[in-house]
C-alpha cells in the first residue's frame, strides 16, 4: 500500500470530481485493474457503483487496446457481478471474452456450458459459471464447503468435460466441468487457504513470522472490516484453532494497535478491527478509540490488554494511559471503575495519581462509626476495587491514606479487608508482632463465620497451630463454626468465583498435611456434638471434607450413623432405581457429547453471520448455550449424590420408596395402589415420585393408620391397607 490516494479511498470519502480525474491518470501509468477493481468494490457496498460504469468501460477499452482483453473481460464481469448493469456492460464484456479466448479450442464448449452470449437473459448467471471454468486448469486450488473441504485439480479432460480433484483430506474423485462450477469455490492465488494445499510449511512459517500480513488478508477478504468472531472463523479454514488461534491473536492483534493502516474498536471479547484507507498516527487513533469507548471500564481493559507482554510502541502505550487517565477525572463513571484505572496507572507509572492518593485520603479522614459492623468509608473504596490483584496493591494506599496510625487502623478494622487484601493484611500484622488483635478477630469471625470467610480461613490457617490454643475457644466450639462456614460456602459458592475460592481453601485447611485440622480439631468432640455435626453436614459440604468427616467420626463411634433413627429416605440427595440413574446418565452424556458441542458449531456459524449486536441466530445459540450448560451443572450436582433404591434397608410394613401401597380414600371410599419410587423412575400409570405429594403424605405410614394427602385439589384422608416391597 502506497502512500499515495488510492481510488477506493476517494470513493469513501465520495470525492467523486478527483476520482473522474485521477482514475484516467492512473491507467495511463498502469492499466493493471487491481486497484480498479478495489474502488468498484467500495462503491458497491456504497450502493454508488452507477457513478463507475463509464469509469470501467473507458478502463476495459484501454485494456483490450493494449493486448489484455482477458483482463478486460474480468474488469468488467466483475463489476456486473457487484451490481453493475448486464445492459451497459454486457455487450462489451461478451466482446472481450470473444477477443481473449475465442480461438481457444474449449471456447464452444464453455460458451455452452455457461451459457455466455452477448443477449443471455442472466449475464451475470452466465459470467460466473465462464469465470469458473476457465479456472479449471490444473493446480488450481478449490474449496468445498459443506463436507470436502480444500482439494487440488488434478487432471482435466476436456473431451469428457471432466476434472480430477484430490483433497487435503486423501479423497479423489472425478467430477463433471458443471458440477465442478455449481459446487466449488475457486481460491484465487493471493488467498492463503491455497498454501494449506501447496505448501502448509509456508502458510506456518507466515502465521508466526508475519500475524499482521495474515489479519490483513482476513479484513480485505471481509471487505475492509472484520469481527473477532469472524476472524476466528477464517482462521479455522487455514487450520488454526484453540490454543494455536489464541496465540496468534494476541500477537496479531498488538502488531495492529501499533499499525497506521489498522483500527481496532469495541471491547476486549468482541474486537472489531477495520483496514484503513489512508495511514494514521498509532497512537492518535488509540486516543479516538479510547475516548469511544462506553465506559471507562471498557476503555481500561484495552490498555491492560495492549500493555500486556513486551510493548512494542511505547508511544502508542502512552498515549493510552494519557486517555484512560483524563477519562477517569470524569465524576459521570462508577468510583470503582476510576478506582481501578488510577491503582492500573499507579502500576504502571510506579507512582500514586495524586487523585487515587486524594479520595483515600478523604475517606480515611471521615474516621470510623462506633458500631464494629459498619463498614469505614475508606474499607468500602477498597471493597469497590474489581480484582483480588488490585485489592491486594490497596494495602500500599490504606498506609498513605491513614499515614503513621496506618495499622492500628487495619488492626482494628481487619475484619473489613476484601478478599484480595487478606493474606497481605495477615501476614504483615503477624511480622509486625499484632498477633493479640488477629486472634481476637478470629474469635469474632467464630461467632459469625459467614461474615468474611476469606479472613476466618486465613485466621485459621495462622492461629490452628497449636500455640495459642489457650487463648481460643474450646475445639468443638472451633470445628462446629469452621464446618457451618464449609455448608454455606457449599450451598452458595455456584456462580460466585470468590465464594468457589473460599470453599477450596478452606478444605484444604481442614484436610491437608499428615495431621490435618479437621481430625485434630474433632478429637475432644463427644458422641453428642457428633452427632451434631452430622446432622449439619447433610446439608452439603465439600467431597474431601465430608470424606474425612466421616472417618474420623467413625474412628470415635462406629455405631454414630447407625444410631441415626430417621428413615433412610430423609438423608440428603435422591433415592432411585438403576434404571432411573441410567436415564439420568444418559440425558447428561448426550448433554455433554452431543447437544453442547453441536450448540458451539451453531454458535461459531451464527457468528459468521456478521454484526452479532443485530444476530438473532447468535443470541438464541448463546441463550441455548446458557441452558444445556446449566441443565447439565445442575444433572452433575443431582447425580453426586444420588441413592440406590436397591441398597436400601427397606423396612417391612412401612411405606417406603420401593413399596407397593394399597390405601383406601376414606371420603368416597374407593382403593387405589400405587408403587412409591424415585423421581425418575415414573414410566406408567400407578408409579408415583416418593417426593409427591401423596408420596410425602404416605411416607411412614404402617397398615391401619390413617395419612392427610395434601394434594393441589384439596386434603383428602386415606387409610393404609397394605405395603408391600417391590422387587428390583
Amino acid at each position: 500500500m502506497t502512500e499515495s490516494v488510492r481510488l477506493a479511498h476517494l470513493v469513501r470519502s465520495s470525492r467523486w470530481q478527483d476520482l473522474e480525474n485521477l482514475w484516467p491518470e492512473r491507467i495511463l501509468e498502469d492499466p493493471d485493474p487491481a486497484e480498479a477493481m478495489e474502488a468498484i468494490q467500495a462503491a458497491a457496498r456504497r450502493k454508488e457503483l452507477p457513478r463507475l460504469i463509464s469509469l470501467v468501460r473507458d478502463h476495459a477499452d484501454v485494456l483490450v487496446e493494449a493486448g489484455r482483453a482477458g483482463d478486460a473481460a474480468h474488469l468488467l464481469g466483475d463489476t456486473m457481478i457487484l451490481g453493475g448493469s448486464p445492459g451497459e456492460l454486457g455487450g462489451p464484456l461478451y466482446q472481450a471474452a470473444e477477443k481473449a479466448w475465442g480461438e481457444e479450442p474449449f471456447w464452444e464448449a464453455f460458451v455452452e456450458l455457461s451459457g455466455l452470449r452477448e443477449n443471455a437473459s442472466d449475464l451475470r448467471g452466465a459470467w460466473r459459471a465462464f469465470r469458473k471454468l476457465l479456472a479449471v486448469q490444473p493446480d488450481q486450488v478449490v474449496y468445498h464447503a459443506k463436507g470436502w473441504g480444500l482439494g487440488r485439480i488434478e487432471g482435466i479432460d476436456h473431451a469428457e468435460r471432466e476434472a480430477t480433484v484430490r483433497f487435503v483430506t486423501g479423497r479423489r474423485d472425478r467430477f463433471p466441468f458443471q458440477t465442478v462450477i455449481d459446487i466449488f469455490e475457486f481460491l484465487a492465488e493471493d488467498d492463503l487457504r491455497c498454501l494449506v494445499v501447496r505448501d502448509p510449511e509456508e502458510l506456518a512459517r507466515r502465521i508466526k513470522e508475519d500475524p499482521l500480513d495474515i489479519l490483513r488478508w482476513i479484513v480485505a477478504k471481509n471487505g475492509g472490516k472484520a469481527t473477532q468472531a469472524g476472524i476466528k472463523l477464517a482462521m479455522g479454514t487455514l487450520e488454526v484453532e484453540g490454543p494455536k488461534f489464541t496465540a496468534w491473536w494476541r500477537r496479531a492483534k498488538k502488531a495492529a494497535e501499533s499499525s497506521e493502516w489498522f483500527e481496532l474498536s469495541g471491547p476486549s471479547n468482541k474486537v472489531v478491527v477495520r483496514l484503513l484507507d489512508v495511514a494514521v498516527d498509532p497512537a492518535d487513533s488509540i486516543r479516538r478509540q479510547l475516548k469511544r469507548a462506553k465506559s471507562l471500564g471498557e476503555a481500561l481493559t484495552r490498555t491492560r490488554a495492549l500493555a500486556a507482554g513486551e510493548a512494542k510502541a511505547p508511544e502508542v502505550l502512552d498515549a493510552a494511559l494519557e486517555t484512560i487517565e483524563e477519562l477517569s477525572m470524569n465524576d459521570a463513571w462508577p468510583m470503582s471503575q476510576r478506582l481501578g484505572t488510577w491503582i492500573f496507572l499507579r502500576e504502571m507509572r510506579g507512582e500514586t495519581p495524586e487523585a487515587l492518593r486524594k479520595t483515600f485520603a478523604d475517606a480515611a479522614a471521615l474516621g470510623a462509626s462506633d458500631d464494629p459492623s459498619k463498614r469505614p468509608a475508606v474499607w468500602d473504596l477498597v471493597h469497590g476495587v474489581s480484582g483480588s490483584r488490585d485489592q491486594e496493591r490497596c494495602i500500599e494506599l490504606l498506609r498513605e491514606g491513614y499515614g503513621e496510625d496506618w495499622l492500628d487502623a487495619v488492626a482494628r478494622h481487619l475484619h473489613h479487608a476484601a478478599p484480595g487484601m487478606v493474606r497481605g493484611l495477615v501476614d504483615l500484622l503477624e511480622s509486625e508482632g499484632r498477633t493479640d488483635a488477629l486472634i481476637q478477630h478470629y474469635k469474632n469471625l467464630l461467632a459469625r463465620p459467614t461474615r468474611n470467610p476469606d479472613l476466618l480461613i486465613r485466621l485459621a490457617q495462622k492461629l490452628e497451630n497449636g500455640n495459642f490454643e489457650e487463648q481460643l475457644p474450646p475445639r468443638a466450639r472451633r470445628i462446629q463454626c469452621l464446618l457451618q462456614l464449609a455448608v454455606y460456602l457449599e450451598r452458595n459458592a455456584s456462580g460466585n468465583a470468590i465464594l468457589t475460592r473460599a470453599r477450596a481453601r478452606l478444605s484444604d485447611v481442614l484436610t491437608s498435611g499428615e495431621e490435618p485440622l479437621l481430625r485434630t480439631l474433632l478429637a475432644d468432640c463427644d458422641l453428642e456434638n457428633l452427632r451434631g455435626l452430622v446432622i449439619m453436614l447433610e446439608s452439603g459440604v465439600d467431597r474431601a471434607i465430608e470424606r474425612l468427616f466421616t472417618h474420623v467420626a467413625v474412628e470415635h463411634s462406629p455405631d454414630i450413623f447407625r444410631g441415626d433413627e430417621r428413615p433412610f429416605w430423609e438423608t440428603s440427595g435422591i433415592w432411585a432405581t438403576k434404571a432411573g440413574l441410567a436415564r439420568q446418565q444418559e440425558e447428561l452424556r448426550i448433554l455433554k457429547e452431543i447437544k453442547i458441542p453441536a450448540n458451539s458449531e451453531a454458535i461459531g456459524k451464527a457468528a459468521s453471520y456478521g454484526d452479532l449486536s443485530e444476530n438473532s441466530e447468535w443470541e438464541a445459540a448463546i441463550e441455548e448455550q446458557r441452558n444445556l450448560t446449566t441443565r447439565a451443572m445442575e444433572l452433575e450436582a443431582t447425580l453426586a449424590n444420588v441413592h440406590l433404591l436397591e441398597n436400601a434397608a427397606i423396612p417391612n410394613g412401612v411405606v417406603s420408596p420401593g413399596t407397593r401401597v394399597r390405601y383406601r380414600d376414606l371420603a368416597d371410599r374407593r382403593e387405589h395402589t400405587i408403587e412409591l419410587l424415585g423421581p425418575w423412575d415414573i414410566e406408567r400409570e400407578g408409579q408415583i415420585s416418593y417426593l409427591s405429594p401423596i408420596g410425602q403424605g404416605l411416607l411412614g405410614c404402617r397398615v391401619g393408620d390413617s395419612a392427610t394427602l395434601e394434594l393441589p385439589s384439596g386434603s383428602r384422608e386415606v387409610e393404609v391397607l397394605e405395603v408391600t416391597p417391590l422387587e428390583f
